[in-house]
């Protein structure tokens, strides 16, 4: 029985026993969805139970053992938390922004935290390389430059040698064997890197079978059955670090059959719960391997009832199983949210704000001036928030410091050292 069903065949006149049956039905979604999290994502890291020690004749010491990675990424947050607490807070908000392409002169002034680019932009490597660097001399902090490189329809390289033709998704799950794919996904990073790009908005994780589904139409899955997604997803996630990009998997908690444009239309999830389950499943269980998701505007109406980016407790399922994942909006100002909020941008942002978002991406450079000044307002009704901005301001430094080695410590040096010594 679905959520659906219970609206057909129950008389609303009979308040109690509606109410009672929506409570129901609520209660054990939740308890499929928290028994797959925890059956299905964490089931690895259950150890055997220790020996039990009725009388101890001695006192038990425990020693745990950091490796140099734990050790060096405790040392690098505790330094990307003395930075952030020195950042004036209009950096720190600009940190939170990806924009499409804005003028040189408007990442200096706003000190954004990335662009997105598309082919339009990188038309061949030279110039992509001297873009990328005047954008940077803008920029207090380097930025991240994004492109969504799935392959086939969406191939963002199409004017770099080698890329005018790549396989999509779908032929990148049906017919490329594992070493194919983890070279294809290597090759690819590299690509990235040479021209400067250093975060692919890839690959996407929507499980979709249906002919009617616009994933299957546009050929943007990788398949329909999660055991065999995960396996292709894990070998691209791999061979994209290897060749040196942030991996940012799409669209969480899953498209899978929905058949219309998220973007251009509202769109609602109207399918069994379970169905929606399995693909929030394969968000988390790689969530360990990837940098961030690419947040789904659906609406998933058996669990929220505002579209996923809007929803703090949507977003904050996949921060059970990853704290450090850095979760990215849509574009926030894509028609089906301004049908929603009757074109006020300003709304919109403060909503994706508090519902957890990291980073807001837009895809008008005119409107980051709005983007800004709703966190600001939102900010002097809550300043609470502002520890918020701060957690996210760290995910995203520490992000940067994996593609710019050494980074930390020059903020460090520029912004906590040189304040310490002015006193």
């Amino acid at each position: 029985m679905t959520l659906s069903d219970i609206k057909k065949g129950v008389d609303r006149s009979d308040t109690f026993y509606y109410d009672a049956l929506i409570m129901t039905y609520r209660i054990e979604t939740s308890i499929v969805l928290l028994f797959l999290i925890f059956s299905g994502c964490f089931q690895k890291e259950i150890k055997p139970p220790v020996t039990y020690m009725e009388k101890p004749t001695e006192p038990l010491l425990i020693n745990i053992v950091k490796t140099e990675d734990e050790k060096t990424k405790e040392k690098l947050t505790y330094m990307a938390f003395e930075i952030v607490e020195k950042l004036p807070l209009s950096i720190r908000i600009g940190q939170m922004i990806i924009s499409y392409p804005p003028r040189f002169d408007s990442v200096k002034k706003y000190q954004i935290g990335g662009i997105i680019l598309n082919q339009n932009f990188i038309k061949d490597t030279l110039s992509t390389n001297v873009m990328i660097e005047e954008y940077n001399k803008q920029s207090l902090i380097p930025l991240f430059f994004a492109i969504d490189q799935e392959g086939g329809k969406v191939n963002r390289l199409k004017h770099i040698e080698g890329y005018g033709k790549t396989p999509s998704a779908k032929e990148l799950g049906n017919s490329f064997r594992e070493r194919e794919l983890l070279e294809y996904a290597y090759t690819t990073g590299i690509t990235m890197r040479k021209l400067g790009v250093n975060l692919n908005m890839a690959p996407s994780l929507d499980l979709s079978g249906s002919e009617e589904a616009l994933m299957y139409i546009q050929e943007r899955s990788l398949g329909s059955e999660p055991a065999v997604v995960k396996k292709k997803a894990d070998i691209l996630i791999d061979g994209y670090r290897a060749g040196g990009v942030l991996v940012f998997a799409k669209h969480y908690p899953g498209y899978s059959d929905v058949g219309i444009n998220s973007d251009v239309s509202v769109a609602y999830f109207n399918f069994p719960a379970i169905k929606m389950v399995k693909n929030f499943n394969l968000f988390v269980s790689l969530s360990h391997k990837i940098d961030g998701v690419i947040m789904s505007s659906i609406i998933y109406e058996d669990f929220d009832s505002v579209p996923a980016l809007f929803s703090k407790e949507i977003i904050d399922l996949i921060r059970v199983s990853n704290k450090d994942i850095l979760v990215m909006t849509d574009d926030l100002y894509a028609p089906s949210l301004r049908i929603l909020e009757k074109d006020n941008l300003s709304m919109i942002t403060t909503k994706a704000f508090i519902a957890g978002n990291d980073i807001l991406l837009v895809m008008w450079d005119i409107k980051i001036p709005i983007l800004i000044e709703a966190i600001k307002k939102t900010l002097s009704v809550e300043p609470e928030l502002e520890a918020q901005i701060n957690t996210s301001v760290v995910r995203i430094l520490l992000s940067k410091e994996r593609v710019y080695p050494g980074l930390m410590e020059k903020l460090h040096n520029a912004w906590v050292k040189k304040a310490t010594s002015q006193k």
